[in-house]
């Protein structure tokens, strides 16, 4: 009876897997910024039910905890704690929720491994499979974009997938690679393990897998993807490779690889400079925001509410040049994920982090390699954490849902066998997975009704875009202003609505209060004092949007009409600025400036001299 029931809550566990899984396919157009929160909303609902069943079976089976196990608990308990000891921490964001969430998805895949290899199957594989279901979805999706028989979230790129943007889709789809690339070569080579048509099946989904990244045009997935398959075949082929180096390589044969390794380089960076030079540009600018606190960083998800101050500071500075404030623009994100760790975290959680990743992946005994399904998942799963790795050095995967579950799944299904056994007797270490397990749960539990109200909300914020007139809308805004105080997307469109009702007062003070800030919030924040006669405060305001965003030109201009009168030196210097200012889009408007501005350093050009 017992073991039947162990084998239902393993069953169960199963199922809140493949839900997981499925983060990525989640869209609801009911919800505002559809696929952003539904897949957060989705995975934190389904982590809770997760986390409701699976301190059963991990009683019942009991594991014993690898290095990665104690680093991840380690990781989740320095996030907890920075998010209430952090003076400016945001408590309860969302990216310390799903990473709680993605958590006890990885405890749930560890336990169902656990359990489904006891009864004789094969976890890993079903694990993998789901995975590749999902990849390959997200995959045709995108092939019917390109052949226009299918729209998904955005219109603004010709590839997507089932996300918002084709670098998440381009990463999603290389990590897959490591794993059906070396499981079709290993049936292929030794066709004893299983049937070889499983092998080309394996290798005609790697090829779709690349054709996607390829499609997504992602530099930083091609380069993961690469990575992560040749790690996988030198670990499955270690013995072999390093007797074949020891015969035949010599130093000097590695100048022709260094080669082209430097011109792949050169070439990924002239096909799209101005790319990589904004994301040098944000590197800079985040470096500083690290050194001001390297040791803890400034809190989870904290980079996106503080980094526009940074660039404010940088750009007011005067130490940048004039092609850094041509690439000037917002981000929510580095755009490289270790460095965003140490700015939110610190150091400390940096090193946590890579060390989580480095157990994973480091081999064990060095023994020959097995060619079993099973121990070809796990090595597969090793090369996808490198693409992972490789892939983060130029994106951020750690900024959405979908893609930070997957991580952890990669993470689980690296794991080894030998960790998991089940105790007769009661010990310490068989608690720790359930303790492990019931804090997290706890932790969004205690999260479930808060949740559930954002939830409502949001359906609501939705209704009232598509469905209501103005004046509707904003009554509705109003009511649920308490519950998405924190809502950053929701502050700005109720502050817009608030100003073109007239109330620019109530708009300001929504601004205000509001993190963290935009360009377009900085401009109607200095409209709507403009039309409450306070020029000076609109004049600030339009400068900070200035130092935001340096190549903008209605901000200057703006600061030019409203001080000509009791400011003319700062009329005629933002008038230099704007003639001065490179152009980055040509149109109607920016040429009507640098007209204006040309008339009034005209007409006043011996008081600008003067002065």
């Amino acid at each position: 009876m017992v073991a039947q029931y162990r084998q239902v809550m393993i069953g169960l566990a199963g199922i809140m897997i493949l839900a997981a899984l499925c983060t990525p396919l989640i869209s609801c157009s009911s919800i505002s910024q559809d696929i952003f929160f539904a897949r957060y909303y989705w995975l934190f609902f389904t982590a809770v039910f997760s986390g409701c069943i699976l301190w059963i079976p991990a009683i019942c089976r009991p594991l014993r905890l690898t290095i990665t196990d104690k680093l991840v608990a380690l990781f989740l308990a320095y996030l907890y704690l920075q998010s209430i000891w952090l003076p400016d921490a945001i408590p309860a964001n969302k990216k310390l929720l799903y990473f709680f969430a993605s958590a006890l998805v990885y405890f749930a895949v560890r336990i169902w491994i656990s359990g489904a290899a006891a009864g004789g199957r094969k976890p890993r594989l079903y694990v993998a499979a789901g995975l590749c279901f999902v990849t390959v979805v997200s995959c045709v999706v995108a092939w019917l974009q390109l052949a226009g028989y299918m729209q998904w979230y955005s219109r603004a790129f010709p590839v997507t997938g089932t996300f918002f943007h084709p670098a998440p889709l381009a990463g999603f789809a290389a990590m897959l690679c490591p794993i059906v690339f070396y499981y079709g070569y290993t049936i292929l080579k030794y066709p004893s393990s299983a049937d070889k048509r499983y092998g080309y099946l394996a290798l005609g989904t790697g090829a779709l897998l690349v054709i996607t990244v390829l499609l997504a045009a992602s530099r930083a997935a091609v380069a993961g993807l690469l990575g992560g398959v040749a790690f996988t075949w030198l670990t499955g082929n270690s013995h072999a490779v390093l007797a074949w180096l020891r015969k035949y390589i010599r130093w000097w044969l590695w100048l022709p690889v260094i080669a082209i390794l430097l011109l792949i380089g050169f070439l990924s960076y002239n096909i799209r400079a101005g790319s990589v030079n904004g994301r040098l540009l944000v590197w800079k600018v985040s470096w500083q925001m690290y050194k001001d606190r390297p040791l803890t960083g400034h809190g989870p998800d904290a980079f996106r509410y503080k980094y526009p101050d940074y660039q404010v500071q940088y750009f007011k500075s005067g130490s940048s040049r004039e092609s850094e404030r041509l690439l000037s623009d917002e981000v929510g994100s580095t755009y490289n994920e270790p460095l965003q760790i140490a700015c939110e975290l610190g150091i400390i959680g940096l090193l946590i982090y890579l060390a989580i990743i480095y157990t994973a992946i480091k081999p064990g005994q060095k023994t020959e390699p097995r060619h079993d399904g099973e121990t070809v998942i796990r090595t597969g799963a090793s090369g996808a954490l490198i693409t992972w790795l490789i892939f983060s050095l130029f994106s951020y995967p750690l900024s959405l849902p979908e893609l930070t579950v997957s991580f952890f799944i990669y993470l689980a299904l690296c794991q080894p066998e030998t960790a998991m056994y089940a105790h007769r007797r009661i010990t310490v270490s068989v608690i720790w997975i359930p303790v492990l397990i019931a804090a997290c749960t706890l932790l969004l539990f205690s999260e479930m009704k808060t949740m559930y109200r954002q939830l409502l909300a949001y359906r609501q914020w939705t209704a009232a875009d598509k469905h209501l007139e103005l004046q509707e809308a904003v009554v509705v805004y109003r009511s649920l202003l308490p519950v998405l105080a924190h809502e950053d997307n929701f502050l700005s469109v109720y502050a817009r609505l608030l100003s073109e009702q007239d109330l620019y007062s109530a708009s300001n003070e929504i601004l205000r209060h509001k993190k963290p800030y935009t360009y377009s919030d900085l401009v109607l924040m200095a409209e709507n004092y403009t039309r409450l006669n306070d020029n000076e405060a609109a004049i600030a305001a339009y400068m900070k949007g200035h130092y935001l965003l340096p190549h903008k030109y209605l901000p200057p201009y703006r600061i030019m009409q409203l001080s000509k009168v009791k400011h003319p030196a700062l009329a005629s210097k933002m008038a230099a600025l704007i003639i001065a200012m490179p152009v980055k889009i040509l149109s109607d408007d920016v040429t009507d400036m640098k007209n204006a501005a040309k008339r009034w350093l005209k007409n006043n050009g011996d008081f600008s001299k003067g002065e």
